[in-house]
């Protein structure tokens, strides 16, 4: 009888110590080439309501003594939502409940590196990261090619202003993807 409390209180414990993590979909790598459109899907859910702030940081680290995140801050969102204008090349394309996809046109070799996502709720906070590996040419030799990425699904697509494609998911993210295209926001239904 005097073991019953201490198996509920840890059966208590472990329904309830995940429920203050955030769930997120999204690439883990993305990979683009110097000038390209980069444009990230991202899915999540806040446990305690609608997203209030959100910032992408370039390799974010975080700080003990100050208790925040250090970092190139490549867009921050605003309370009147209006975007500063020396984060135009990031926009974010989500909403405040459950939509945090980006895009980064045109997207630099120095933006190799860990992108961080920082998303904060109410009462919650939770960074997110995404790693970003820019080259400086696609394989093939052609710099003005398009956007490349690979979805939720484990498809690359590829986009093109007249046509988009949907490839099987290969070893290597530049195979069949030297389509040119100069920028980026083409909608693509994905079946």
């Amino acid at each position: 009888m005097h073991l019953l409390g201490p198996w509920l209180l840890l059966l208590e414990y472990l329904a309830f110590s995940d429920s203050s993590k955030w769930a997120f979909e999204h690439p883990e790598t993305l990979y683009a080439w110097e000038g390209a459109c980069v444009w990230i899907p991202c899915t999540y859910r806040a446990l305690d309501g609608a997203l209030e702030s959100f910032i992408l940081f370039h390799n974010p680290e975080y700080n003990k003594n100050t208790s925040k995140f250090d970092g190139t801050r490549l867009y921050e969102s605003t309370k009147d939502g209006e975007v500063p204008s020396e984060q135009k090349r990031v926009q974010f394309l989500g909403d405040k409940s459950k939509n945090c996809t980006l895009s980064i046109h045109p997207v630099h070799v120095n933006d190799s590196g860990q992108l961080g996502l920082r998303m904060e709720s109410k009462t919650e906070k939770w960074m997110e990261r995404i790693h970003l590996n820019v080259s400086v040419v696609p394989r093939g030799g052609s710099s003005g090619a398009g956007c490349c990425q690979l979805d939720l699904l484990g498809h690359q697509v590829c986009l093109h202003p007249e046509r988009a494609q949907v490839l099987p998911t290969v070893e290597s993210p530049w195979e069949d993807c030297d389509l040119p295209a100069s920028r980026c926001g083409w909608e693509v239904p994905l079946q």
